[in-house]
Order: structure tokens, then sequence, then C-alpha cells
């Protein structure tokens, strides 16, 4: 396997919609019936200090506010008939991870990246259960008309779709760094350490959080941010076209040239966070603004 290959046959060969129906009365019980007290509360409130699977909550906000950005005040409203009030549950699907091994596999894609010779081949990058295909299973399920009285399905392959833009654009979502160390890859960083303010940090922990970006951030905040976002990176000065998979590679290519260019068990440098905060704004942007089109396509 050469140093820049990944898998490009990503098909989908069974459908979604039957895992989410089952999967939809369950999440139900664990939203409102296990933990009563916590219903109709956002993952934003229920899990602040949780180590997230994707973009902390706060940058899947920021995701969701720049998508609702791009619609009229009479769009948003038809979204939100068709979609509820989908932008502060779009860290939800973190939650449903949480209790679903199956789910936790939808929120990335281990294109391996072989960094230093390795004795055996291996293949990371299954054709289902990944994020790729989730995104395509959750979009061909929303584009159909859903049996009556499935509503909870709806909301769940909503918060899906909505997630996973998010999280397919964080770049330790879509590659396995593969050393002898680690023959069967890092998990996206998460078996990488590097040293930050004296703390001992998975490297994919430090970029959930935006490299510090996303860190602390109240709703506010939270909006604020989402702003200035969107100023330094608008619509037009970003490329927003592609497939899944096209979206999936940029995240590799952006993870093997960039995001584990810092020595393993080292500090990370006050370049390399500066640098990396600017990768992560402009991947949240792209997101927010795919996201849009996404929504645009299927609802309006």
């Amino acid at each position: 396997m050469g140093e820049d290959r990944y898998d490009r046959e990503i098909e989908v060969s069974t459908s979604m919609l039957s895992c989410q129906r089952r999967l939809a009365s369950r999440i139900k019980l664990v939203l409102l019936g296990w933990m009563p007290a916590f219903a109709g509360m956002t993952i934003l409130s229920l899990l602040p200090g949780l180590q997230a699977s994707a973009w902390n909550a706060a940058g899947h906000q920021i995701v969701a506010q720049i998508a609702e950005s791009q619609f009229t005040i009479r769009e948003q409203k038809q979204l939100r008939e068709k979609m509820g009030d989908w932008v502060p549950k779009a860290a939800d699907p973190d939650l449903f991870a949480e209790k679903s091994k199956l789910m936790a596999n939808w929120h990335f894609i281990d294109y391996p990246w072989v960094d230093e010779p390795v004795t055996n081949s291996l293949i990371l990058v299954k054709n289902q259960n990944n994020i790729v295909w989730a995104l395509k299973e959750s979009k061909k399920a929303l584009s159909v008309k859903l049996i009556p009285g499935l509503k909870d399905f709806d909301s769940v392959a909503v918060a899906n779709l909505v997630h996973f833009v998010g999280d397919i654009h964080q770049p330790l979502h879509c590659i396995s760094r593969v050393t002898e160390k680690h023959p069967k890859g890092d998990k996206g960083g998460n078996l990488f350490y590097v040293m930050h303010d004296g703390q001992k940090l998975k490297l994919h922990y430090f970029w959930d959080g935006g490299l510090g970006l996303l860190e602390s951030l109240n709703p506010d905040a939270v909006r604020k941010l989402t702003s200035d976002i969107s100023k330094e990176f608008p619509k037009n000065t970003l490329k927003l076209s592609g497939s899944f998979e096209d979206w999936s590679k940029e995240s590799y290519d952006y993870a093997k040239d960039q995001v584990y260019k810092t020595t393993e068990g080292k500090s990370v440098s006050k370049d390399y966070i500066t640098k990396g905060q600017q990768l992560a704004k402009q991947r949240l942007a792209q997101a927010g603004y795919r996201l849009a089109d996404v929504l645009r396509e299927l609802f309006l």
C-alpha cells in the first residue's frame, strides 16, 4: 500500500433506513425515558465536559448556525416545519453514539495513511457503516416519503445528517495513521498524544476542540464565533462542490499534510496552534455552507 493510497471504492450496499427505524425508539428511551430530568435538553447543555467523538458541541452548533444563515427568514420557517428545531440538536448524535456501537461507526472513516514501513498490509475502510456511507444513507432516507407515525425516525435521521456533515470536515475523522507502533492505525489520532499547557492530550481530542478555539464557549460566544468565521471565510472564497467522498478525502489530505505535522509526545508549537485554528475555522465554514446546500436540495 503506497503512502498516499486510500480506498476509493465506497459503495452503499445496505440501507440505513431499517437501522435508524430500530434505533429511533431506543434513542427516544435514552433521551426521554432513562433520563427524564434531561428531556428536551440538547447535548450542549447535557455534556459540557464530555470528550466528544467529533467537533465538540460548540463546533456542531457553529456548523448548523452557518448553514441556517444561508436561508431567508421564510425558508428558515419552512425548514423548521419539515425538520423540527434542528439547529440546537446538531450535536445530539454524539449522545446516540454513546449508546450504540453501530452508530458510533457512522462518525468517521479510517482511510489508512502509512507513515512508516510496516510488516503487514491492512484494510481499514469497509464498504458500509462509515461516515461516507452514513451521509449517503441519511440523505437517501430523508428524500423519500416516510410511513406516517415515524416522527422519531425523522428526528434521528435529520440530526444524523446535520451532524455527520460537520464530522466529515474534521480532518482526523477521515484518516488513521499506520506505523510499526500502530499497525492497525492510530484511530484518527486517538492513539497519538501531544502536550499542551502541561497536559497530555489525544491529538484527536485537541482538534475536536479546534485546538482550544471551541472550548468553554457559552451560547453568546458560540454565536459571536459563528459570525466571525462567516466574515473571515465568506462562501464565495471556499471550494464547496464535490461529493461526500470528495469531502472526506479533503479531510484526509489536510490531516496528512498539516494535522500530523507535530511531534508525538512533545508540546505543540504556537505556530502549529495558530495554523491549526485557521484550518479548523475554514473547515467549519465549509461544513456549514455545504450543509445548507444539502438541506436546500432535500427540503426546499
